[in-house]
């Protein structure tokens, strides 16, 4: 049964210079890895951005075929620049996840605690939004974007949409009915998107427990090894 610190230092009473070499590390590989989250992200927001420049111009071309596979390609790169997102997010929060625990055995509990003013909320006011929870819902909103231009190419998308626009002109009691409720859904996902998109605390008094995964496909859950 191993516990955090028989995992990381072999011993369930490490020396204070390898907790403080530790914590070093932790802070230095999570501003590393910020580094890395906006380089990949300048990255990929350049080829999505010129991949639609493209797209834009073989349009007026007329090229049918080269617009297909550029409307492929942005799916492609799109949703990679998702997965990217999540898989930065993750390592992150990794790193985040040893501060949490190692500085309580050397500094106190500066990361964990925040600060938060008590003063009345306006359109402008500070809000806890985590900025990488944002790129992410943009690359995933850019992903069915690109699906949606994907199937107009292969006209796959006009003829489910002459479809749909059938059905509504034989019934404009339900036309009514979605003109109704389509604004209501589309203020309703805004508003629990933000509130998704804030980042998570927890409250005073309570403890956080983490799932740790040893390389070795060992798993220690709630600081105990799973059998």
């Amino acid at each position: 049964m191993k516990s955090y610190k028989q995992a990381l230092f072999g011993t369930e009473y490490p020396k204070r210079e390898s907790l403080e070499k530790a914590l070093d590390r932790a802070w230095e590989t999570r501003s590393f890895e910020i580094e890395l989250y906006w380089k990949r992200a300048l990255y990929f927001w350049g080829f999505i951005s010129a991949i639609f420049v493209a797209y834009v111009a073989v349009l007026d071309l007329k090229l049918d075929m080269l617009a297909l596979l550029l409307s492929l390609a942005g799916v492609l790169f799109s949703f990679s620049f998702y997965l990217a997102n999540r898989g930065s997010k993750f390592w992150q929060e990794n790193w985040e996840a040893h501060i949490d625990i190692l500085e309580s055995e050397m500094e106190g509990n500066l990361y964990k605690v925040v600060m938060k003013q008590n003063k009345k909320k306006h359109i402008l006011s500070a809000m806890p939004y985590s900025v990488s929870n944002i790129n992410s819902f943009l690359s995933l909103f850019l992903t069915v974007f690109w699906i949606f231009l994907f199937l107009e190419n292969t006209k796959i998308y006009n003829q489910l949409a002459f479809l749909i626009i059938d059905l509504i002109d034989k019934a404009c009691f339900y036309k009514s009915v979605i003109m109704i409720i389509l604004p209501i859904l589309l203020l309703g996902s805004l508003y629990f998107l933000q509130k998704k998109l804030q980042s998570s605390f927890k409250k005073e008094g309570e403890f956080t427990n983490y799932n740790m995964i040893i390389r070795q496909c060992k798993s220690i859950e709630n600081g105990q090894e799973a059998k």
